[in-house]
């Protein structure tokens, strides 16, 4: 089963909203269905933490997200369309993968992108740090490349300051339950670079 809580967030005029997978089994997919389902309801993402459990078979996150026509005033009739549109999304099997997002943008700043990654102190997994401009679906393209490379992703902290994001991913490869081969890891790289 799939539980929410949509509650109003100490952060001002945004909105927390925080999703545990009870009894749900990860899957293949959830962060990218997840992200599309926000994108869907104009939810822009802020802040995230993202958790897996030990054994790789549940996933407890929290996302801080503003609304981006309404802000925060969201009355409850909102939140609870919200919450059923986003349990909806996830728990659909049908799930098709698009690769085509409609949003395009202009960049004020020239920031490059950064992408590092490295082995984290448990062997079994990648640490991939991601820096560059915010933009239209940028979650979405990284977990389209993620699931598309076959990536699992153990925990992440997203985190948007001002234009600028810097996300970090614990991932492992979804077939070895391990750490990212050198041969992904230079696919990865030059994709994540290519935003």
């Amino acid at each position: 089963k799939t539980a929410y809580e949509i509650m109003p967030s100490l952060v001002g005029s945004e909105m927390c909203i925080r999703d545990r997978f009870i009894f749900t089994a990860n899957q293949a997919g959830l962060f990218l269905k997840t992200i599309r389902s926000f994108e869907q309801l104009s939810l822009e993402t802020i802040d995230s933490d993202i958790y897996t459990t030990n054994d790789g078979k549940y996933a407890m996150n929290t996302f801080i997200c503003k609304h981006k026509i309404l802000g925060g005033n969201l009355i409850q009739r909102d939140m609870q369309n919200v919450e059923q549109k986003i349990v909806q999304a996830i728990s659909d099997e049908g799930f098709k993968v698009t690769t085509k997002l409609k949003a395009t943008y202009k960049k004020v700043f020239d920031y490059p992108t950064r992408v590092s990654v490295s082995h984290t102190n448990k062997q079994d997994a990648s640490l991939i740090t991601l820096e560059t401009l915010d933009q239209p679906h940028l979650l979405s393209k990284v977990a389209y490349i993620f699931l598309d490379h076959g990536i699992s992703i153990d925990s992440a902290r997203i985190t948007t300051l001002g234009e600028k994001v810097e996300d970090n991913f614990t991932i492992i490869d979804e077939k070895t339950k391990l750490c990212i081969s050198q041969n992904k890891t230079n696919q990865l790289q030059k994709r994540l670079k290519n935003l």
